[in-house]
């Protein structure tokens, strides 16, 4: 399956300190290094092995379980505390996207929370890249 990919406007994903971890660009979430980490459909976040892991909504990256990860400088409500964003790294060329692979059923969406998850975005980040087969 092919990623569909959309004309917008590279968007920083942050920590909840406001340190960027990684950025969206249509569709795909790559790494300030160029790595590709996984995608977006629709506002479900999968892995290029084609598991599902967590949902971009509103400017929001959340768990499956429906917290906080991280956010984007466009994310509404959510959190009462959201730190002010630190400056982005410099971003090296996009690397090849890999092969995607066959999706595992969709989960159900949850109801949204407004707290933050146990797992900081590094660690989030760091599971999705590892399905990706890196």
């Amino acid at each position: 399956m092919a990623i569909k990919k959309l004309n917008v406007v590279d968007q920083t994903i942050y920590d909840q300190s406001g340190m960027p971890g990684a950025y969206l660009s249509s569709k795909v979430i790559y790494a300030f290094n160029g790595h590709p980490i996984g995608y977006v459909d629709t506002e479900l976040v999968w892995t290029f092995r084609g598991m599902p892991a967590g949902w971009m909504n509103d400017g929001w990256l959340r768990s499956l379980h429906g917290s906080c990860i991280g956010f984007t400088r466009f994310a509404q409500s959510a959190p009462a505390h959201r730190a002010p964003i630190t400056r982005d790294p410099p971003k090296t060329q996009k690397r090849r996207l890999p092969a995607v692979g066959a999706r595992k059923a969709a989960p159900h969406k949850p109801a949204f929370k407004s707290t933050w998850s146990y797992t900081p975005l590094s660690t989030f980040l760091e599971w999705v890249r590892y399905q990706a087969g890196e």
